[in-house]
């Protein structure tokens, strides 16, 4: 009996506060989710996603696939890493536009999109390189960005609010694991 009331202790500290256990991550390791810790013996809620801050989100990592695509093209030889970057521009500038679409259609808006100073770095990184020095930042940019996409645009599927953006969120998960599988399979020499 000790044991059950000691387990049902944190649930009933979180029912009688009528909120959940918040766990913010930090805005570089990805989105801000709301869930209930494992560890407190209650089944973790479903994540919380803001749709203005996945929105922007979204459309800024669209942003760096696309620059830091240009910025690679005028620094490699190398054909495989050339047809991704354009793969990168082609593809993400149709995400931003099926979001953008997505966001009118639920009567909101995407606010212009500027970079962080991380992805800003590692576009500059990329220009003050060449060859296969300037291939090989650009594709651990790449595949860092891509994992961080592919988590916000899941989640955002999985536990959005907004039925046009979830659904547009969920397809371009797919074609962001499409890009992560590609990129396994590109090496620089």
């Amino acid at each position: 009996m000790t044991r059950l009331i000691l387990a049902l202790l944190p649930a009933l500290a979180l029912a009688a506060c009528d909120k959940p256990a918040v766990i913010t991550t930090e805005p570089a390791d990805d989105i801000a989710v709301t869930t209930t810790p494992a560890e407190s013996g209650v089944p973790a809620a479903a994540a919380v996603v803001d749709t203005a801050d996945y929105l922007a989100r979204a459309v800024a990592a669209d942003r760096f696939e696309i620059d830091s695509s240009k910025a690679i093209l005028a620094k490699t030889g190398n054909a495989d890493v050339k047809a991704f970057a354009n793969m990168m521009i082609a593809d993400h500038q149709k995400s931003s536009d099926e979001l953008k679409a997505a966001a009118t259609k639920a009567g909101l808006s995407v606010l212009p999109v500027s970079l962080d100073p991380d992805q800003q770095g590692q576009i500059d990184a990329i220009r003050k390189t060449s060859g296969a020095d300037a291939a090989r930042v650009y594709l651990n940019a790449q595949r860092t960005a891509h994992a961080m996409a592919l988590s916000l645009h899941t989640d955002y599927a999985a536990n959005g609010t907004v039925p046009d953006v979830k659904a547009t969120a969920g397809r371009i998960a797919a074609v962001v694991q499409q890009h992560s599988d590609k990129l396994s399979a590109i090496s620089i020499k």
